[in-house]
């Protein structure tokens, strides 16, 4: 079920036509609770409580105070919808607990009923409030109390961030501390968002993504954003015994299956190292890939000469992609792994693995040449740039402590350093980088940075032994006007790692 997180209020009309729209899409009785102090001591701390009251009245909702100080909290399950007020962060969580009202919301979450929270009641919804301690004025928690929040928004939630602009350092601490996976879900000054985990289903529904953009408050690039919402595969891989491969199917590393007059490609006298083949025909039926109905894609890069020849940074052949038809299916033969690039490097010979294809839906990485071009970017329209990676693409993927291999065919690339369209321009020109570009190169290459789209993408993985860098990936790049052709001599690969 959807969670509404918001700062200051419902008062915005777009708010409250959100709220409208989730209580009709899940056929929910117009019925709250606002969770909040009643005492007469807490009338002058409440004023958005009854300020929520007569709002919701307004719209046709029967709404009751709910104080956990005088009714148990069993009895919040007599209500399908939940608002939690604001107030101090600390007092509130601990009350929660205290009273296992925290319990209880956790499952009517599950069970479908509506969370509401606002302010400090939306900051508890998260996996902690930890950051209240190092941000807040006034308030501090008792000694050794359990800070970690309800943990139903997987994120740190944090309300008001506007007003936190002078505290950049400590935002940024809590933004990338190593030791927490989840992203800081900021919500400005009457700002709201809809959150909520998509499952597998969802997050393949280009209407679902768009909604979630809309929610995050960059409605106005939804018809752009939409036409760069490109389908994608991902692979998961399975070590593979010698004895049960078969020539022409798809897998990751092992020997390559090249067709008569192929011979294993090598780049500066070193063989390449054999990375995977693609049989286009065991793809999904009914994927939308931009590909070849059938026929074999081989993909190659020269791992063994990464860290040893000055030549191979910046080299656009350091990889090659060789495409096979299927009428060419009789002459496959297995080539076994070069005995030199055993000796140059044992280690870049990948083990051979089967592979299974899932379908994804994947949207531009917030460093991208896509979102370039559409004004958001850190040259560009930083506010709604920061709101579409930390608001909008944290409602689109799970927080991860350890690393998960994400080996992909097409779609969109998962970083790790960032943009790498511009850089397959430059590669092209230069083969190797220059930090002097001029005016007019770097506006070729901003042009030319948005033709390049993602081919393949390997991970650093158990499975085929694969580790590149620093447990970092590997990505094929290809430009859309070769795609369209199924002409794949012109591909790039550039490796990131952390």
């Amino acid at each position: 079920m959807q969670i509404l997180l918001n700062s200051s209020g419902l008062y915005l009309p777009e708010a409250q036509k959100r709220l409208i729209e989730i209580v009709e899409q899940a056929n929910l009785e117009r019925k709250a609770a606002i969770m909040a102090k009643t005492a007469p001591e807490h009338a002058a701390g409440n004023h958005h409580a009854f300020r929520t009251r007569e709002l919701l009245e307004g719209l046709g909702f029967e709404v009751d105070f709910f104080d956990l100080a005088h009714v148990p909290a069993e009895q919040l399950k007599d209500y399908p919808i939940i608002y939690l007020n604001g107030g101090d962060p600390f007092a509130i969580l601990a009350e929660l607990k205290e009273s296992g009202a925290d319990r209880i919301l956790r499952q009517l979450h599950h069970q479908g009923h509506l969370l509401i929270g606002h302010s400090a009641g939306a900051a508890v919804l998260g996996t902690t409030i930890e950051h209240a301690r190092i941000l807040s004025a006034g308030t501090e928690p008792v000694p050794e109390q359990d800070l970690s929040g309800l943990g139903l928004v997987k994120a740190i939630v944090l309300p008001h961030s506007n007003r936190y602009e002078e505290r950049e350092p400590a935002i940024k601490l809590l933004e990338f501390a190593s030791e927490r996976p989840e992203s800081l879900l900021k919500i400005e000054d009457d700002g709201f968002y809809v959150y909520e985990q998509p499952t597998p289903e969802q997050r393949l529904n280009p209407e679902f993504v768009l909604q979630k953009l809309a929610d995050a408050g960059l409605v106005e690039y939804r018809t752009q954003i939409g036409k760069l919402l490109f389908p994608s595969l991902k692979m998961e891989l399975k070590a593979l015994k010698k004895a049960d491969i078969v020539t022409g199917k798809s897998r990751v590393g092992g020997g390559a299956d090249l067709p008569e007059g192929i011979s294993w490609p090598e780049w500066d006298e070193c063989p390449y190292t054999f990375i995977a083949q693609i049989n286009l025909a065991e793809l999904p039926q009914g994927h939308t890939l931009p590909l070849p109905a059938n026929g074999l894609l081989s993909f190659f890069y020269a791992s063994a000469a990464m860290y040893d020849d000055d030549a191979f940074h910046g080299d656009p052949t350091t990889c090659k992609v060789i495409y096979t038809p299927s009428s060419a299916f009789d002459e496959l033969r297995r080539l076994d792994i070069p005995e030199s690039l055993m000796q140059a490097d044992p280690k870049v010979v990948l083990s051979p693995t089967s592979i299974t294809f899932v379908p994804d839906l994947c949207v531009p990485e917030s460093d991208s040449a896509y979102l370039k071009q559409l004004g958001l970017g850190w040259d560009g329209n930083t506010v709604d740039h920061e709101r579409y990676w930390s608001t909008f693409l944290t409602n689109l993927s799970e927080p991860r402590l350890c690393h998960v291999p994400i080996h992909r065919l097409l779609g969109h690339p998962d970083q790790i350093q960032g943009d790498m369209q511009e850089q397959c321009a430059k590669m092209l020109q230069w083969r190797s980088f220059d930090s002097s570009i001029s005016e007019e190169d770097q506006a070729k290459f901003d042009r030319e940075a948005s033709e390049w789209r993602l081919l393949l993408q390997i991970d650093s993985d158990d499975a085929p032994d694969s580790d590149w860098g620093d447990t970092g990936r590997i990505y094929f790049w290809i430009r859309e006007a070769d795609l369209r052709q199924s002409n794949f001599d012109h591909v790039i690969c550039i490796m990131q790692s952390t």
